[in-house]
Formats: C-alpha cells, structure tokens, sequence
C-alpha cells in the first residue's frame, strides 16, 4: 500500500486503471496528526523489524557521501572511508533509540518532554511515521483481499481506495477498516468521496469517451474553475527573461504528457495549462512558440525514457 514517489503514484495507477470499470468509487483520506499520536513502542518494534528484513535481505549498512554533490551515491553497504561515512545497523538503532528516549523540546524559555508519540522535529520521525504505517499494513493486509477493492495506496499520510460503485461496501467502511489498520492511536479522516472521477497527488483520472483517462492533476483548478492557490509559472509582467518562461511551460507539457495514459488526457491537461497562462497574461503568440517547440516523437521517446528510469 505504500508508495514512495509521486512516480511511484502514477505507475501504479497505470497498471491499476486497466483493470477498472465505468462504475468506481474514489475515497480519499488523510491521516491526522501523526507525531502527536503514534506509539512509540511499536513504532521501536516496526523499526527494528525492518532492520531484520535488511540484514536478512544481506544489506551491511548504510554508506552516505561525504559532500553533497555525491549524495546521489549514497546507499546500501560499506564504501571506502574517504568518500563515504558508514553506518552499521547498530549505529542507526541506537541513534533512533535515543531519540525517542530523549523527546525534549523547548517552547520560550519553557524545556519540556514529550510523552506521547515520536519526537517533533527530529530527523528520524518521518522515516519513522512511514516505516510504522507499513508495519500495520503488512500486519493487517487481509483488509485488502476483497473483491470490493480495485486500488489502494499511501503516499505518506495521503490515502487513495478506489472501489467498485455497486459493491455495497460505502466510503465510511472503508475509512472504518482503514482506521483499524494503524490501531487506535491514529485517526483517519475521509476528505472527499468522488463517483468515476479522483485524484493523488499530482495525478488525476477521469472518464473521456468511456475510457480511463490519466491526466495532470492541476491543484488550481477547483471543480473545473480556476484559483489562486498554487503558484507554478512567473508573472508575464515581471522582468524574468522570456526564454526562462517559455523553457518552463515547454518542461510542464512535458511532465505532464509522462504522466497521462493517452493523447485525450495529455489535451485535457494542456488546456487546463493554457487557460492559466492566459489567466496570468501570457502573450497568445508565446503559448504557440512553446507547442512549436514541441517535438510530438520526441514526447514519444521522453515517456519512454521517464518508464525506463522508474522501471531500473
């Protein structure tokens, strides 16, 4: 059920979509306050599970560059000392022990302990705040194995179930047995319940011509209209050079065609695009240089490429 990546979002959802009728049933839900309230005993015992699984699946320890150039060389094992700082299992342990040993925090000039959930602030605590919520949803994974149930994901502490519509199973079952999965120190919140429709994070789906449709999820468009809560593109009456804001409006369409499953999604998505351009003053003539720029083969061979890279 966990998802890492917002990528990691959409490949899912692809291959999810396939299997889906007309008739679903999207739930969305949140989990609140989740440092407040998570146990920190069993959020210990997820962790050193996890260490299990590591050390059974033969990984060392964790090597982390030293200079941040690097840092996309950082991973599993030991590496040599010059370039590397390695971890070994037991330093990380007695790191995350300690920390949640030692939940101090100040407020003013007031120093005061936290006794319930994981340490706020701490470096370790969303790792850890991920780490438990699989726990539970291996643990608890026979909730899945109904017939009612077409996707479900997590990103974090956003949750997707998508349903089919007449299985008799309501949105508030599923946030009940979705609830029960993570025990009685978090809270679930059902946000929104959409019929043939949804989103998750950037990543929207829709009926067009009785096909799923995967398109961008523009978070400034709200039923359909647009507003002003997410800020993407310059202003046009700024001073930002020209070719900077054309480059960006070239690299969305290109994002936004890796995620959508079809051309009839890609358009939906540019059409939401082009309406916020115009909304901010860009000049008509700059939106046709920018789909002029647009190589439709080589659109063809960037989606390529973004599925290889996910799929390495």
């Amino acid at each position: 059920m966990n998802i890492d990546t917002d990528k990691g979002v959409w490949r899912k959802l692809l291959e999810s979509t396939k299997k889906w009728t007309r008739e679903v049933t999207s739930v969305e839900m949140d989990v609140k306050n989740q440092y407040s309230f998570l146990p920190k005993k069993e959020c210990w015992m997820a962790f050193m599970d996890a260490v299990e699984i590591c050390k059974r699946r033969k990984k060392e320890g964790i090597m982390i560059t030293r200079k941040v150039e690097w840092r996309k060389e950082d991973g599993w094992g030991i590496g040599e000392k010059k370039k590397y700082i390695n971890l070994s299992w037991e330093d990380i342990l007695g790191y995350v022990k300690y920390e949640l040993d030692n939940s101090w925090f100040k407020v003013g000039d007031k120093v005061l302990y936290q006794k319930h959930g994981i340490p706020m602030g701490a470096m370790i605590s969303p790792a850890l705040a991920v780490i438990y919520c699989m726990w539970r949803e291996n643990i608890c994974k026979r909730v899945w194995n109904v017939d009612a149930v077409l996707f479900a994901g997590r990103f974090r502490d956003d949750i997707r179930v998508v349903i089919k519509k007449r299985s008799g199973v309501s949105a508030e079952e599923v946030r009940r047995s979705v609830n029960g999965i993570y025990g009685h120190g978090l809270t679930v919140e059902l946000e929104e319940v959409s019929e043939n429709k949804g989103k998750f994070i950037d990543i929207a789906w829709t009926w067009i011509n009785g096909t799923v449709t995967i398109v961008d999820n523009n978070k400034n468009f709200i039923n359909d209209k647009l507003t002003k809560t997410k800020v993407r593109y310059p202003e046009a009456v700024t001073n930002w050079n020209l070719d900077v804001i054309l480059n960006t409006m070239i690299g969305v369409l290109k994002r936004s065609y890796a995620k959508c499953n079809n051309w009839k999604g890609w358009l939906e998505s540019c059409m939401m695009h082009i309406i916020e351009w115009l909304d901010k003053g860009y000049k008509s003539k700059w939106i046709l240089n920018v789909f002029a720029k647009i190589d439709v083969v080589n659109l063809m061979l960037y989606k390529e490429l973004i599925v290889g890279m996910e799929g390495a």
